[in-house]
């Protein structure tokens, strides 16, 4: 289990989420951390697949 957590809101931020996911990776410099990335409304990230 990661001691880092940094929980992430998202609302029509899809486009986003890849290259933020990289910018925290680059912040945190090698820590291992969790990233769980809450949608703000129900089915926004429904269906779709981002890989990071």
């Amino acid at each position: 289990m990661s001691e880092i957590s940094v929980v992430v809101p998202v609302f029509n931020e899809a486009g986003n989420i890849v290259a933020l996911s990289k910018e925290i990776t680059s912040a945190l410099g090698g820590e291992t951390f969790e990233l769980p990335i809450v949608n703000t409304v129900h089915g926004f990230l429904e269906n779709q697949n981002i890989t990071i």
